[in-house]
């Protein structure tokens, strides 16, 4: 693998590095969010509970029908958002049995208002409705009957039991029923010890004992109701009340806790993350760093021994890598063994051009000699020639002394003058040839100079020749 590629590899990964932090602080805040919008969902429950409890007060202690319509509509909405809740507990694993506990027990606590609801009204949330309007009928038909008899006795005693009536709707304690049964025995015996007619008793007691009945209604009732805040209906609602609450308390609780445990798990899983990737650029760094830094070292070196040395060029760079170093490393040991083949080449020329020097100096010696030689024969033959000139001159008086001679002896028969004619025209035959002998002599010494001029540049030839085989030897 190249080093560009390592690079662009060690970039990519560095890059899906970070990216991939990305991707898990993305994940976290979205889980984050998630958790948060589920802990405001829970907060808005938990809101919607108070306000219920708030409608059931009203209710149980004011008798409103708006506050019932108030809880109704409040369950509801707490129903629906534990609902909205549960698919987002199941996405980030929360504990789905405590939600759905707490469903079961809004619904539960929704029953039991149901049923204290049904009660009341029972009982009657207005003084004409229900039991309550019931006892208030009866009694006042009793108080019809006795202000029309102008009985004073009676109404006292009746008064005495409206005020135990009201004290016990007001405390709800049953001590007030006791004194209401006492002072109904006290009603009776006054209304037996009056004046009144026995139809008109009768009349009395038959109102005072569907009043009787219908309060011991009312108590049996109000007591299914819950004289207290922990009895009957009321003490049912509260307990599913208080249930529900902790229920919602505990999941915001644990929602909290897992929000806060996902914030610590995330935070150390990113910086053990961000770490181990920063670990790992600067691993990969240094080692990809050490790896090019030391091989360009190595190549350095060898450069430097091959520049600084006595010129060894057998020295090589090993490398089988097949990256850009190991291309450079390969591409500087095929300049070298080029360099090393040109030298040698180089070398072997200047060998076989100083053996060609000295085999030149010898045959240019040898030819010096031999011109040497051939000067000398030259001259003693230039001598010779002279010498031959000379004679001729003298053979030439000679013949002009015989040809005066001849001339002056007419008389010599036809053979002797055929004889002088032969001899000459042998003789200018023979200036003839010395003439053509000293030409040749001439142009055998002019060609001697010109041999003399090319041995001279021969020899310069050969001491550049040796300059350059030296040259090239130190080279």
């Amino acid at each position: 693998m190249s080093i560009r590629h390592r690079f662009i590899l060690l970039i990519l990964g560095s890059v899906a590095g970070f990216f991939s932090i990305l991707v898990l602080v993305n994940h976290s805040l979205n889980q984050l969010e998630n958790l948060k919008r589920i802990d405001s969902q829970l907060a808005n429950s938990h809101i919607r509970l108070l306000e219920m409890a708030h409608a059931e007060q009203e209710f149980s202690l004011n008798n409103q029908a708006r506050a019932a319509d108030q809880f109704h509509a409040l369950a509801g909405q707490l129903q629906q958002t534990l609902q909205q809740l549960e698919p987002a507990f199941i996405e980030q694993q929360l504990p789905i049995q405590a939600l759905q506990n707490a469903k079961q027990d809004a619904l539960s606590y929704q029953t039991a208002f149901q049923q204290l609801e049904q009660k009341k009204n029972a009982l009657g949330l207005t003084p004409i409705t229900g039991i309550y309007g019931q006892l208030r009928e009866a009694v006042h038909q009793a108080e019809e009957v006795i202000n029309a008899r102008h009985q004073v006795a009676l109404n006292a005693a009746m008064l005495m039991l409206r005020r135990h009536e009201k004290d016990f709707m007001l405390r709800h304690q049953l001590k007030y029923l006791d004194k209401f049964e006492r002072a109904v025995d006290s009603f009776d015996q006054q209304l037996q010890q009056s004046d009144l007619s026995i139809p008109v008793k009768q009349q009395i007691a038959q109102h005072m004992q569907g009043y009787e009945q219908t309060f011991r209604r009312f108590v049996d009732l109000s007591k299914q109701v819950g004289l207290a805040p922990d009895k009957g209906a009321l003490g049912q609602l509260r307990k599913q009340g208080q249930q529900l609450t902790f229920q919602l308390e505990e999941i915001h609780q644990q929602t909290a806790q897992q929000v806060q445990d996902l914030i610590a798990e995330k935070r150390l899983t990113t910086l053990v993350l961000t770490l181990l990737l920063c670990v790992l650029l600067c691993i990969s760094s240094v080692w990809l760093a050490y790896r090019v830094v030391s091989r360009i070292n190595l190549l350095l070196m060898h450069m430097t021994e091959i520049a600084d040395g006595d010129g060894d060029l057998s020295a090589r760079l090993i490398s089988n890598s097949p990256d850009e170093l190991g291309e450079l490393a390969r591409a500087f040991n095929r300049f070298i063994e080029k360099i090393r083949n040109s030298i040698k080449h180089a070398a072997n020329t200047a060998q076989s051009l100083q053996v060609s020097a000295g085999d030149l100096k010898t045959t240019a010696n040898e030819t010096l000699e031999a011109c040497y030689l051939q000067d000398q024969r030259l001259s003693e033959l230039k001598q010779a020639l002279s010498d031959t000139s000379s004679h001729s001159q003298t053979v030439k008086a000679k013949v002009d002394s015989a040809r005066e001679m001849t001339e002056q002896v007419n008389a010599q028969s036809e053979e002797i003058a055929y004889l002088a004619r032969q001899n000459q025209a042998a003789s200018k035959q023979l200036i003839n040839d010395v003439e053509t002998a000293v030409q040749e002599i001439e142009q055998l010494e002019q060609d001697s100079e010109n041999i003399s001029e090319v041995m001279t540049s021969i020899a310069e030839i050969a001491a550049q020749t040796n300059l350059l085989a030296l040259n090239a030897a130190i080279e």
